[in-house]
């Protein structure tokens, strides 16, 4: 029997792999991982893609401490686990993986578009030209030390820095691109850096959605405090090639 990780893309409207709406009927239980992004629509939409089977929501304790029950369930039936996006993006999900194989479960993916690469390309930047990503979080500059560091090397070997924004799906909480920004100007290294006009930063929200939003710019302190309750990315660029900056003039909001 067989784990089954399948990505549901970013869209306004659940999307799955053809492959897998028309197995649907196979597999014993369906999850939906519900803590990494919030869902840009009802669960009844996703039911009626579905053909009505309703997923079984999972935490995120759900798939740290409880993963060995799930993984022992595919060893005896078909277990989809749904998830939003790209399934491999999250190290979470690989570590699922890897702790299936580990105890002999086969395993299938089921890749989907990524808020990763649409956001790259959305901002009009060169994929090769991204350096290491990171996750900014709450806690100031304590709890994102690793993130700075991370700024830091990249825009010193000319790369960009994609950052993923904190996502709490138990209170709600998502931070807003003002809020990751001035952690950032809190280092003073970093703040020197960001405050470079050639470091321009992008701040992508609702990613794929009719709620999508590109807005950059050259002055970090110009951001809005507040863009609304959406997932967003922020991409802080290193000196942009003379092709990339053409795109992102149309995208300049200083």
């Amino acid at each position: 029997m067989t784990l089954v990780l399948a990505g549901m893309g970013i869209s306004d409207r659940p999307t799955l792999p053809r492959e897998v709406v028309e197995k649907i009927n196979s597999y014993s239980k369906i999850y939906l991982e519900t803590y990494t992004s919030p869902l840009p629509y009802s669960r009844d939409e996703l039911v009626d893609l579905l053909t009505g089977r309703r997923p079984i929501p999972l935490r995120r304790r759900d798939l740290e401490d409880g993963i060995r029950d799930i993984i022992e369930e595919a060893r005896e039936e078909d277990i989809l686990i749904l998830v939003y996006g790209d399934p491999l993006i999250a190290t979470t999900h690989k570590a699922i993986l890897i702790e299936a194989r580990r105890n002999g479960v086969e395993t299938k993916v089921y890749h989907n578009a990524s808020s990763y690469t649409a956001a790259v390309g959305e901002a009009g930047l060169d994929i090769y030209r991204v350096g290491a990503s990171g996750t900014l979080v709450r806690g100031g500059l304590e709890m994102n030390r690793r993130n700075i560091e991370i700024l830091i090397s990249n825009l010193d070997r000319g790369l960009h820095t994609l950052y993923f924004l904190e996502y709490d799906a138990e209170t709600g909480y998502m931070m807003q691109p003002r809020e990751a920004i001035d952690i950032l100007l809190l280092h003073p290294e970093a703040a020197s850096l960001l405050e470079k006009p050639e470091h321009i930063i992008i701040v992508l929200t609702s990613l794929g959605t009719v709620r999508q939003r590109i807005d950059a710019y050259r002055h970090p302190r110009n951001i809005p405090s507040y863009m609304g309750s959406e997932p967003s990315i922020i991409i802080v660029t290193a000196k942009p090639h003379f092709t990339e900056m053409e795109y992102i003039e149309y995208l300049l909001r200083d």
